[in-house]
């Protein structure tokens, strides 16, 4: 067995315990940011409690932005509503982004 496995270090020389908390606040910093409700009740409680107002303006902004295409994104869904004009298609084709 690896002498850091035995100290309980992972690979980069940190506590294993350290890791698992970090990726735990992770987590639930993600599932508060979709607007799901964190798992487990831990200290970290309180800090998503206090990032409430920027996890909703997190969220604000992306529901407004979800339509939103970056300018090269546009140039290619014009190009694509023009050329495609002609077709007599009735439904029209988006640019996925």
């Amino acid at each position: 067995m690896d002498l850091a496995r035995k100290l309980g270090l992972d690979d980069n020389g940190l506590p294993v315990e350290e890791n698992r908390k970090r990726l735990h606040l992770y987590i639930n910093l993600v599932l508060a940011a979709s607007g799901q409700p964190p798992c487990g009740l831990t200290d970290e409680t309180e800090l998503i409690a206090t990032a409430q107002d920027l996890l909703q303006s997190y969220r604000e902004k992306t529901r407004l932005l979800a339509s939103h295409l970056c300018p090269a994104d546009q140039r290619i869904q014009d190009f694509l509503n023009r050329y495609l004009a002609d077709s007599g298609a009735e439904a029209s084709l988006s640019y996925p982004h």
